[in-house]
């Protein structure tokens, strides 16, 4: 057995080498190469190149795979699939029978075996030659490639699939690997181009790659051309790799920008974007700097070359380079730019003819570009151009002043040349006043410098000459309808504000020329209209032309003032005065200001130190102000600063110490302030400060009595309480306490003295009544003690005087105290709402005090309580709605308060809950919504009140009434009274059955009878038998007969006694043979 194994192992082992050498022969004789391996084995797709710059074709990539693909796969991609099956069929076979001859034994069942074992290699031979066959698949997909992608179709690239045996997942990622070893071919060369895009989509429809695939394919090349390139892309400075890397962007994102699903495209440009470190504004402009060349190429070839083309075409190309609509719009911005400046030839004497025009709006339709824009970039390139003309003119123009005949001719050139390039009225006007602006500029700059380097006469030369040029300029713009208006307004308008010059400098230009204007003391008509037009070349305002004019010609005028002023005030001296303010041309304000400071400092002559004008030189400041054509209104403001003092001397002289004026000297005062030039307001400001002194020192008074009577130094009045018989006053028990006498002294005494100040004085207004405005004469005050004191010590003031007023035992004080109220409130300058916060606050106080006492003792509100009540609220103005509210709480309060009372002492009667609900009955208040009465309460309660009806025998079972009531009233549903109902009377029932057995047993039989009697009242509403275990049989017999006897007594059994026997027999557990027995 040993030797025939050993044979048999030889054996298989010969067979092996015989079979191996058979399946090398049969395979170089049908297919002519045996070798076999992985597809791309032979052609590794990271194989490193170097970077041509020539464009890749498909077929010549596809070509050179052929040649580096294995030789057993380039002879199996021609092989038929009979030929294919009868080369695996012939390898079993051989193998077999060369196992069976090779096997050395003479047993033929030795030899079968040996053939067995070397068919099983045959088999495994067999897969073996499949597998590559598969395998040979991609070769022959590149073989018909290589012929050229526009000779293959989908139908034979399937047919390979078929005749290889590949299964169709497996075919599709052969194809998908053809498809990227083109792929990072195209990435051997940075220069891009369009051929290599389309191949690249003719492949993938060709190969009928899915998005998803295509997205894995880019990926793959992706990371390996990171993986050739990282260290230069990560660098700063620029390399091949870099433009790869562009290059890549490019025909990635228009491979992927395919997939119709938006989330799938998104998902693949974030992952090449996190692959390569960069942002998706990056990544856009990688895609878009690869395509512009391409789309700058074809706007070339439209636009310039002629190329016919439309907005549609030029779209589509964008869409099919992946460019943005932005980035597109900026490149026809340019494109139209160049054309419109290759139409100019870019010369100065460059122009645009009708049919330039023409073209123009073809290439605007053509690049879409909106009309705006377009004549946006057509004004960048022509108004340069029209300029040069208008510099040319307006040069000539501003020199010497312009004829009608020359400004005709220059405005024709400027029109011709304005149609020559294509500029319509506006653009030309804007360089017209831009350049006339410029020029004039220019000349101001040549006076400035002149200025710095204190050249007083060529300063004013330079800008006599720029005002000169400015004018001459306004005349031709004129001619051209450019410009409207005459004089300053229609120098405003071209020139404005020139320079952003220092105010000094500006200044100082301004008044050097005011001066040379000045020499001969006089501003004729035509100076006076260059120093308006100068003043709007230079941005004055009227304030600085003011100033100026005060430090210029001020003096002057001054100076001619003062000396009219001293000598005689007569009509030829006020005609002399005129004449000679004309001449200067000085500004009303500044003339008035110096007729204003000559009077003063007369009127400082006779008032100075507080001094009292009399009648004579009241006169003479009379005459002064006509001779300086002065209104009383105008010389007020001297007045008060000059003559105040000498009044308020007087109103501290009249008030004295009590404050009180005399009707007498209310008309010396008016007298005084009409001597002394004052208007009424200055007047009454004057005065309103004094009086304000006075009040000062009484609210002070009033103060100290209010801290006395805060720190208990003042005595309390009881008062009356109308609740509380007895004398007081009315807010007494309420806990209102009066502040006392003094503090109500010394603020009453403040108001007299506003009233005899007249500080409070009647006026009247127009006051809004029902839509209607009527005059009504109220009270007004002059000042107050506002600022004087703090808020907080005014508001308290009042509080305590309204105290006062309420708890004063003399109807006589309380009524004069009520009168001063609104009057007190004007004195301290309490605001309307703070008044009205006080007179809520202690309202509010009265009102609950007042109704909590009221429902404590009566538990009502009557006719007397409301009727105080309302007088509290028509003393204080209390809003109604909020006095309802009060009223309203203290009713709530009320009924909280009594179920209150029922809970927390230990008894809870009847008569309480039945208190209860009378009042929450009588003020509407509700238990749970109003007070949120627990149920559990509401039910002890219903309880209580039940049983006191059974017991007085209100409660009935055939008469319910009460029951019904006391339900709604304590918000007991009829389920929920029934089952309180049957606990009571079961708890009675008991309660009474036990106690009438303690009873019979001491004999009290009265006592007996008397707690069965108010045990049959319960049981009559639920007839049941009660739990007797303490109570003996013979002792319930007992009861039952003692009830019966003594029913007896009484006369014979009618039928209610009988039903109570039957009733109690029921309730204490015995029927009616077992209580008959004993008998």
């Amino acid at each position: 057995l040993g030797l025939l194994m050993k044979s048999a192992v030889h054996a298989m082992l010969m067979m092996a080498f015989l079979l191996s050498q058979a399946f090398n022969a049969v395979s170089a004789a049908a297919l002519v190469g045996t070798s076999s391996g992985p597809t791309l084995r032979g052609a590794p797709v990271c194989a490193t190149r170097q970077l041509e710059p020539q464009m890749v074709a498909a077929k010549e990539v596809y070509k050179e795979f052929l040649l580096s693909a294995p030789p057993v796969q380039k002879s199996m991609k021609s092989l038929t699939p009979m030929a294919a099956s009868g080369v695996k069929n012939g390898v079993v076979a051989a193998a077999g029978i060369a196992g069976y001859l090779l096997t050395p034994s003479s047993k033929v069942a030795v030899n079968a075996v040996g053939g067995v074992l070397s068919g099983g290699l045959g088999v495994l031979a067999r897969k073996r030659f499949s597998e590559e066959r598969r395998e040979a698949a991609v070769a022959a997909v590149a073989s018909l490639l290589s012929n050229g992608l526009q000779t293959v179709t989908p139908a034979e690239l399937a047919a390979v699939a078929d005749r290889h045996g590949v299964p169709a997942q497996r075919f599709q990622k052969q194809l998908a690997a053809l498809f990227l070893i083109y792929f990072n071919r195209c990435l051997e060369s940075s220069k891009v181009e369009t051929s290599e895009l389309s191949e690249l989509f003719q492949l993938k429809s060709l190969l009928r790659l899915s998005p998803a695939q295509v997205g894995m394919q880019t990926y793959a090349a992706a990371r390996q051309l990171y993986s050739r390139h990282r260290a230069y892309l990560e660098a700063d400075e620029d390399s091949d790799s870099k433009l790869l890397l562009t290059k890549f962007a490019f025909l990635a994102e228009r491979l992927i920008s395919t997939d119709e699903s938006e989330e799938g495209y998104r998902y693949e440009a974030t992952r090449l974007q996190r692959l390569f470190s960069l942002t998706e504004p990056a990544w856009r402009q990688q895609v878009e700097s690869a395509a512009l060349p391409f789309y700058a190429t074809a706007l070339e070839s439209a636009v310039f070359q002629g190329k016919a083309s439309s907005a549609k075409q030029l779209a589509a190309v964008r869409d099919s380079l992946g460019l943005s609509v932005g980035c597109a719009d900026g490149m026809h911005e340019q494109i139209f730019t160049r054309f419109v400046a290759q139409l100019l030839k870019c010369e100065p004497d460059g122009k645009l003819s009708e049919a330039d025009a023409v073209k123009l709006t073809e290439v605007e339709f053509l690049l879409t570009i909106s009309e705006d824009i377009a004549r946006k970039q057509l004004l960048a390139l022509t108004t340069p151009l029209y300029k040069v003309a208008v510099v040319e003119t307006l040069s000539m123009v501003s020199a010497s002043e312009p004829d009608s005949r020359l400004c005709a001719q220059q405005a024709g050139t400027l029109a011709l040349r304005q149609q020559e390039l294509l500029l319509d009225q506006a653009a030309a006007k804007d360089v017209e006043l831009e350049t006339a602006k410029e020029i004039a500029l220019g000349q101001l700059e040549e006076a400035v410098r002149f200025q710095r380097a204190q050249n007083v006469p060529m300063t004013v030369e330079a800008v006599q000459k720029l005002m000169a040029s400015c004018d001459n300029m306004l005349v031709f713009m004129r001619t051209l309808s450019r410009v409207e208006g005459e004089g300053a307004e229609a120098v405003a308008k071209v020139y404005g504000k020139l320079a952003n010059l220092k105010d000094s400098e500006v200044l100082s230009l301004y008044r050097l020329v005011l001066l040379k204007c000045l020499d001969d003391l006089e501003v004729d008509a035509e100076e006076e209209a260059m120093l308006s037009s100068l003043r709007q070349v230079l941005g004055l305002s009227d304030e600085q032309c003011t100033s100026i004019y005060e430090a210029a010609a001020g003096p002057l005028f001054l100076k001619n003032v003062e000396q009219a002023a001293s000598g005689e005030l007569g009509d030829e001296q006020k005609s002399t005065l005129q004449r000679s303010l004309a001449k200067l041309g000085l500004p009303p304000k500044v003339a008035l200001t110096i007729s204003t400071d000559v009077y003063a400092s007369k009127l400082r002559e006779v008032a100075a130190d507080n001094k009292i004008i009399n009648e004579e030189q009241a006169a003479k400041l009379a005459a002064l102000r006509d001779f300086l054509s002065l209104d009383m209104e105008q010389v007020y403001s001297k007045h008060e600063e000059i003559c105040s003092g000498a009044y308020r001397n007087s109103v501290r002289e009249v008030m004295g110490v009590t404050g009180i004026i005399p009707d007498e000297y209310w008309d010396g005062l008016g007298r005084l302030r009409e001597r002394l030039g004052l208007s009424e307001e200055s007047a009454r400001s004057i005065f309103a400060s004094m009086a304000r002194e006075k009040m000062r020192g009484f609210g002070q008074k009033a103060v100290d009595a209010l801290q006395e009577k805060m720190g208990g130094g003042a005595s309390k009045d009881t008062g009356d309480d109308p609740l509380i018989s007895g004398g007081g006053g009315s807010m007494a028990g309420l806990g209102i306490e009066a502040a006392g006498g003094s503090l109500t002294t010394e603020i009453l005494n403040l108001v007299d003295f506003c009233l005899s100040a007249k500080v409070l004085a009647q006026r009247k207004v127009e006051v809004d009544i029902n839509g209607t405005m009527v005059e009504k004469e109220v009270e007004v005050i002059g000042t107050s003690l506002q600022g004087e004191f703090s808020n907080k010590v005014l508001r308290e003031l009042y509080k305590q005087y309204l105290i006062e007023a309420f708890s004063g035992q003399q109807a006589a004080q309380n009524q004069r105290l009520f009168n001063n109220l609104n009057r007190l409130a004007l004195v301290l300058g309490l605001e309307k709402d703070e008044v009205a916060a006080i007179h809520n606050e202690l309202g509010t106080v009265i009102y609950r005090r007042y109704l909590s006492r009221a429902l404590q003792q009566t538990g009502s509100i009557g006719e007397r309580e409301r009727s105080f009540l309302s007088s509290i609220r028509s003393a204080l103005d209390m809003d109604s709605n909020i006095c309802d509210k009060l009223v309203r709480e203290s009713q709530v309060n009320h009924v909280s308060d009594l179920v209150q009372n029922i809970f927390e002492r230990s008894e809870m009667t009847a008569d309480k809950v039945r208190k209860m609900r009378d009042a929450a009955d009588n003020f509407e208040v509700s238990l749970i919504d109003d007070l949120d009465v627990t149920s559990v309460k509401l039910e002890k309660m219903f309880t209580v009140e039940l049983d006191d009806l059974v017991e007085t025998g209100e409660l009935a079972p055939d008469d319910t009434t009460a029951l019904e009531e006391l339900c709604e009233s304590l918000h007991v549903s009829e389920a929920r009274a029934g089952e309180l109902l049957q606990e009571t009377v079961a708890k009675r029932c008991r309660g009474g059955v036990l106690q009438a057995a303690a009873l019979a047993r001491q004999s009290a039989h009265e006592s007996m009878l008397d707690e069965l009697n108010r045990v049959l009242k319960f049981a009559v509403f639920a007839p049941v038998e009660v739990s007797l275990s303490a109570v003996s049989q013979s002792d319930r017999q007992e009861m039952l007969m003692l009830y019966q006897a003594n029913a007896l007594t009484k006369g014979a059994l009618d039928d209610e006694k009988s039903a109570d026997l039957e009733l109690l027999k029921t309730i204490i557990g015995l029927s009616a043979e077992t209580a008959a027995s004993p008998a």
